[in-house]
């Protein structure tokens, strides 16, 4: 199932990177009949000394596209702090989309319930 109110995610960097024009999104879904809350954060240090972090209101059944900053890219294999939890009132679908010049990528997260105990991020 691709529904739940928890997920880690990041955002890869993509094949042929040339690190210009990066535009990093996060596209939350909504497929409940009430108001949901959803909150957004990352441990992260940016270089302005602060984190990532924001509160999205989802209608029903509607959706939301959040700008995460590019400095969330994670760059080749490394553990890292790069990543966004995202914490929901109710269940919710996430998508991930990654825009360079020449490339794109994108995929559908996996509830933080439906995955295992160890958390990799594969470039």
């Amino acid at each position: 199932n691709v529904l739940g109110k928890n997920f880690v995610m990041g955002f890869p960097d993509n094949y042929g990177s040339l690190e210009s024009n990066i535009e990093l999104h996060i596209l939350l879904v909504s497929f409940n009949t009430e108001s949901t809350q959803v909150k957004l954060s990352s441990k992260f240090l940016l270089s302005d000394g602060t984190t990532f972090g924001s509160i999205v209101q989802l209608q029903p059944g509607d959706y939301e596209r959040v700008v995460v900053p590019s400095e969330l890219e994670i760059i080749g294999s490394v553990k890292s702090y790069e990543t966004i939890l995202i914490e929901s009132d109710y269940k919710i679908s996430v998508y991930a989309i990654h825009l360079e010049d020449y490339t794109t990528d994108g995929y559908l997260a996996i509830p933080v319930e439906n995955l295992g105990n160890q958390y990799v991020v594969a470039t």
